[in-house]
């Protein structure tokens, strides 16, 4: 509580005579001495003044405070709770092999993956010649069946034939291919990777290329993340969601050699915590490209006659999507991590021809 006086000071003066009685000085006369005050002597205290009311009638003022909420000070003055202790648990990273070169597959001028394994010491490369076409890599003379593909720890061979496919994989968004032995039971596995890209900020990525046969291709890539809150979660995490397009087309050498069409999606959603992590990926490849040949009819299919082939153009198609869930979290001092996917894979063919019936013979 604030009070507020108003203290008043006064002050005076008094004139008292002179002790003595004597109204002269030294021998001048009374009438013309000047009668002045004693200025040596203090007055003595003025007993009887008494002390002045307060009469300016201001009020006395109140200051109210807001009251406190007890609750929210002590949230406010609860420290933080500790984060987790040890480091966090991230993504698989990718495994170790015998790499051709260590820069990304975006930085080189290299349209597939043969172009990138040629340079191990001792490959043999099996060139088809056209873009897309499903070429072949054994190293140290070894058969081609003895070689497998990973992409990401995932196996990306043909589901039938079991041979890898080189020729599905998109070359911008992956690490160094590398080369190892001993994994998938076979001699030699080559490792392909997808990039662990880190972009505080969204950041895009295109990739051009153009060749000799009319080849055409585009890459794409965004990516974005943000800190995600999960509920109960002791801190946050992040969320990481990442998209990749492919568009290729290529006339080659001859027409039943040519891409069609060739494209490529990738989806990838990432959620990273400290001590564990979830990473969701699908990777779908739709193509069509000639066949290099079909099935040729033995007879001509409407009036049962031969005839000669003037042109016979074949058609192959194949659609594969690869879905991929992994699981990474850290207990009793280690690091653990589980890995689900299944792939499906559809293709079709089919040619068209051309035949013309050879005319009957005439008798001269």
């Amino acid at each position: 509580m604030l009070f507020l006086g108003v203290l008043v000071l006064s002050s005076g003066a008094t004139a008292t005579p002179n002790e003595a009685g004597d109204s002269s000085w030294q021998g001048l006369p009374s009438d013309t001495l000047e009668t002045r005050p004693d200025t040596l002597r203090l007055p003595p205290a003025d007993t009887t003044e008494v002390p002045r009311a307060d009469t300016l009638g201001i009020p006395p003022v109140t200051l109210e405070l807001p009251a406190v909420d007890s609750t929210a000070a002590d949230a406010e003055a609860a420290p933080p709770r500790p984060p987790s202790t040890g480091p966090p648990v991230g993504f698989l990273a990718p495994p170790p092999g015998l790499s051709p070169d260590s820069l990304k597959p975006a930085r080189r001028a290299a349209f597939e993956a043969k172009d990138l394994l040629r340079e191990v010491p001792g490959s043999f490369t099996y060139d088809l010649g056209g873009f897309g076409w499903p070429h072949g890599w054994t190293p140290d003379g070894q058969p081609p069946e003895a070689v497998r593909l990973t992409l990401s720890d995932v196996p990306f061979n043909d589901l039938i034939t079991g041979r890898p496919r080189f020729d599905l994989l998109m070359l911008p968004l992956l690490e160094p291919l590398s080369v190892t032995s001993g994994r998938l039971s076979a001699a030699t596995t080559v490792q392909a990777h997808f990039r662990d890209l880190e972009a505080p900020e969204p950041l895009t990525e295109l990739q051009y290329m153009t060749g000799g046969t009319g080849l055409q291709s585009i890459t794409a890539l965004h990516t974005q993340e943000r800190d995600l809150s999960l509920p109960g979660a002791r801190e946050e995490g992040r969320l990481s969601v990442l998209f990749g397009y492919g568009g290729h087309a290529a006339d080659n050498e001859y027409r039943n050699a040519r891409l069609e069409r060739m494209r490529q999606t990738l989806g990838r959603v990432r959620l990273a915590q400290r001590t564990w992590s979830l990473e969701l990926r699908n990777l779908h490849n739709r193509r069509s490209r000639g066949a290099h040949g079909g099935v040729v009819p033995a007879r001509y299919p409407a009036r049962g006659k031969r005839g000669a082939f003037r042109c016979c153009l074949a058609m192959e198609g194949t659609r594969r999507t690869t879905s991929t869930v992994t699981r990474a979290w850290s207990g009793c001092g280690r690091r653990w991590a589980a890995c689900a996917w299944r792939s499906a894979r559809g293709r079709w063919s089919c040619a068209t021809c051309t035949i013309a019936a050879r005319a009957a013979p005439t008798v001269a």
